[in-house]
């Protein structure tokens, strides 16, 4: 069983997503440690509209200035803070090295108590209207991403953002015309 937050989980790095993702359900951002993609946090301050965003980061100075950095521009976010003590593989202490109950436990007032409904778009509706498959899919995917502020995506992940802020299929055809 995975736990689902319907928000944002804003973690350092993909060994954190890789590791939460095997027990939370959530739409992951990643700042990459400080260089935090400014149409990241365009798509995060969108989604905080309607969303949960919660930051998850290292409970080490690193993790501490780039929470600071998130909070100025992400006012409404929650801070989840684990135990430093209950992080600890091989001398490193990020969230990718908790225990999995650790996690749960800051984690556990975000939880959904149903799971939430998503947007229907499918990978053959983008091909449909040339995000995907065409020789001008990508320039026309990364104008859909900038004007629906997105953020930084690929053809899986747009899909994804998509259907979990609930654009419709008609508002795509509207933006790209």
């Amino acid at each position: 069983m995975k736990y689902i937050i319907d928000g944002i989980l804003i973690v350092e790095g993909k060994t954190d997503v890789a590791f939460l993702s095997s027990f939370i359900e959530a739409e992951f951002v990643t700042t990459n440690g400080y260089d935090i993609n400014p149409d990241e946090i365009d798509f995060v301050s969108r989604a905080s509209s309607t969303k949960k965003v919660i930051i998850l980061s290292d409970s080490d100075k690193a993790g501490e200035v780039i929470r600071k950095i998130l909070n100025e521009k992400l006012p409404n976010a929650f801070n989840a803070l684990v135990d430093f003590t209950k992080c600890d593989k091989n001398g490193k202490h990020g969230v990718a090295e908790c225990l999995k109950e650790e996690v749960i436990s800051v984690l556990k007032p975000y939880f959904a108590i149903e799971t939430p409904i998503r947007g229907k778009i499918s990978l053959k509706d983008l091909t449909g209207l040339g995000l995907t498959g065409d020789f001008n899919s990508k320039e026309l995917r990364r104008k859909l991403c900038k004007r629906l502020r997105l953020g930084v995506c690929n053809a899986k992940n747009m899909i994804k953002r998509i259907n979990f802020l609930g654009i419709t299929l008609q508002e795509i055809k509207e933006v790209i015309g």
